[in-house]
């Protein structure tokens, strides 16, 4: 059985997919959080020691399981500095190690565990925003306007393709004057 992080988000939503539905019933989600999952951050390139002086306490985070229902587990990581996170061009990276499979990650149809391969995941880590309502706010807008400048984009397009040869019809009529 195996399984990826699917997104993180830009205030710290991690999203795991497994490849079976698992045995979520009656699980300890707490338990999960303090004693068979580690989480870290992995700095990309390790260019945290280029940096004279650097606290590597500063990438530090908390994190709980916010949900795990069927073939997905959500995390939530709340930074102690988000803007620390991927502070150059690259992108650090987000490492999630099962310490002990069990039956915490127990595929419910095929009756196995976690294999070995999948038991350290990593994904890429974008600049984070501080989780606060502001930040939900502005990525809440964004994602508005991106919605909005999409459909424009399509209405623009389904309209030079139904007007191209009357907008043609009319550029000609004002050249002519």
């Amino acid at each position: 059985m195996s399984a990826y992080i699917k997104s993180i988000s830009q205030l710290g939503e991690v999203e795991i997919k497994f490849s079976t539905n698992m045995r979520t019933e009656n699980l300890n989600l707490t338990h999960i959080n303090s004693t068979i999952v580690d989480a870290y951050i992995r700095p990309h390139d390790d260019w945290h020691l280029r940096e004279e002086n650097f606290n590597l306490s500063t990438l530090n985070f908390t994190w709980n399981v916010t949900s795990y229902q069927n073939d997905t587990m959500w995390l939530q990581i709340v930074f102690n500095n988000p803007l620390q996170i991927s502070p150059l061009g690259k992108q650090d990276f987000f490492v999630f190690h099962v310490k002990e499979r069990g039956p915490n990650f127990m595929s419910l149809l095929e009756g196995v565990d976690l294999h070995d391969n999948y038991t350290t995941l990593d994904h890429k880590v974008r600049k984070q925003l501080p989780l606060t309502q502001a930040s939900k706010d502005l990525l809440a807008r964004s994602d508005d306007s991106s919605s909005f400048l999409s459909g424009s984009l399509i209405f623009s397009m389904v309209l030079n393709i139904f007007f191209a040869g009357s907008k043609y019809l009319i550029l000609m009529l004002i050249n002519s004057l």
